[in-house]
């Protein structure tokens, strides 16, 4: 897209061109170009970008033309995650609506086995009760419903991301009605040889085909104003409905679906289903034709174990990762990866200014792992303290025992009391009578009420 600054220097080119003398043209190009002149003919210091003034007049006027075009416009990578964001809402609602229930008695060992071995990429190939064993307890109560997101997200990537050209007919001309079926993957072929030769070119190549071939108008879910863009508009509303019915058909994607009886409530189901996949449609074509860039997955076989401080992954939201690691709940630095519930996604080949100015990978949004969890620790300190606190009470027990056995040293009484004992002995009955008087009346320390040592409450 062409800025008011370029469109100025076009302007001032142009009128720079209509004015010039022709004599002093055939001048300025009779010498040796001098990039330190300014008389010279180079426009910038080194000749790698824009040689001459003609040929920067002609990159910019093309440039001004292609801003007349309304489908070539470079997408905005905050549009990009916000769309992916409310896709992966969507994905987690429906599959949290549609999914099989906890209890799954109804699905046999084989059962299990092949819907694992469907998600193979996204799911470690173990047996069912292994996976469940180490994941976390919000992911064993809902198994069923993680794996669902996984198949959903492995169709709409092998769909529309890994296959771009999935919209283009294959006709040969205006009367070619059925047009070639295997024209996408020609395509695709061809696409991915002249990635391996540039991948700039063919980063360029396929945007600029999805943004021309599915341009929109202003208005919301119109068209833009051509036969290309016009056909494929209602092309794609046929796809959609077959990919939805192909996913449906599928045995291991039932499998994990709550079984349904009421034909109204399956209609539901399947129209939320079309309109999933209709908004990932609407966000990949958005993303695709608006990057500029070459899409890089990263799923199990590229993150094999779980590692915190690696980008290109993060935790499973059942994880329920805060700033403290659970164990039980939180994932293991360096355990395995069990599931990866949505695969990571980022763009390569984002080439800027030359060859030899190439713009880093950007990460559109990181994998979601459901990893193995940090074991819980055994209450050893529990144990001791128990342990400890028995062996206390024994020696007690035994020291007590010890006393009581002792025998007494004391000098034997007789109980009858002598006359002197009984003559020298004090009135018991006065003494009680005193002390019980001493204890009715009240201390003057007690009746003075406590003092506090400050004013301000504690």
């Amino acid at each position: 897209m062409v800025t008011t600054r370029n469109s100025k220097i076009l302007k001032h080119v142009r009128d720079d061109d209509e004015s010039s003398d022709p004599d002093d043209e055939a001048s300025s190009t009779s010498g040796d170009e001098n990039p330190n002149d300014p008389a010279s003919t180079h426009i910038y210091g080194l000749a790698s970008y824009f040689c001459t003034r003609e040929e920067f007049h002609d990159v910019l006027s093309q440039m001004y033309d292609m801003q007349d075009q309304p489908s070539y416009r470079r997408g905005y990578p905050t549009v990009m995650h916000d769309m992916f964001n409310k896709l992966h809402i969507a994905v987690m609602s429906w599959t949290w609506q549609w999914s099989q229930e906890k209890k799954v008695q109804h699905l046999s060992k084989d059962d299990k086995q092949d819907i694992i071995a469907s998600l193979q990429g996204q799911c470690v190939q173990d047996d069912w009760d292994s996976i469940r064993a180490l994941s976390p307890p919000a992911v064993r109560g809902n198994l069923c419903g993680v794996l669902l997101q996984a198949m959903l997200y492995q169709f709409i990537f092998a769909t529309f991301i890994e296959s771009p050209f999935w919209f283009m007919d294959g006709r040969i001309d205006s009367t070619d009605v059925e047009g070639d079926p295997q024209f996408p993957r020609r395509f695709q072929h061809l696409y991915d040889r002249l990635r391996a030769a540039t991948g700039f070119g063919a980063a360029c190549l396929k945007s600029l085909v999805i943004s021309e071939s599915n341009a929109n108008s202003p208005f919301v879910g119109v068209p833009h104003d051509t036969e290309l863009a016009r056909s494929n508009f209602a092309r794609r509303k046929t796809l959609i409905t077959a990919f939805r019915d192909e996913l449906l058909g599928r045995r291991v994607f039932q499998l994990l679906l709550r079984p349904l009886e009421d034909e109204a409530v399956i209609a539901d189901r399947n129209d939320a289903l079309q309109d999933l996949l209709e908004e990932a449609v609407k966000t990949v074509l958005y993303t695709e034709g608006g990057i500029y860039g070459n899409s890089v997955i990263t799923r199990l076989p590229e993150l094999p174990v779980f590692d915190y401080e690696d980008d290109r992954m993060t935790s499973h939201y059942y994880h329920f990762i805060n700033d403290r690691r659970i164990r039980g709940f939180a994932p293991a630095q360096g355990g395995r990866s069990l599931i990866v519930a949505r695969p990571g996604l980022a763009y390569a080949d984002m080439q800027s200014f030359g060859q030899f100015a190439k713009r880093s990978p950007y990460q559109m949004f990181p994998a979601e792992v459901v990893g193995e969890v940090i074991p819980e620790k055994t209450s050893t300190k529990s144990k001791a303290m128990s342990r400890k606190t028995k062996s206390t009470k024994t020696k007690s027990r035994n020291k007590k025992a010890k006393t009581d056995s002792k025998p007494v040293s004391k000098s034997v009484v007789s109980e009858t009391p002598s006359e002197s004992q009984i003559s020298n002995a004090p009135d018991a009955d006065n003494d009680s009578k005193e002390k019980r008087e001493k204890q009715k009346t009240p201390t003057l320390e007690q009746l003075t009420p406590r003092l506090r040592k400050t004013f301000w409450r504690d």
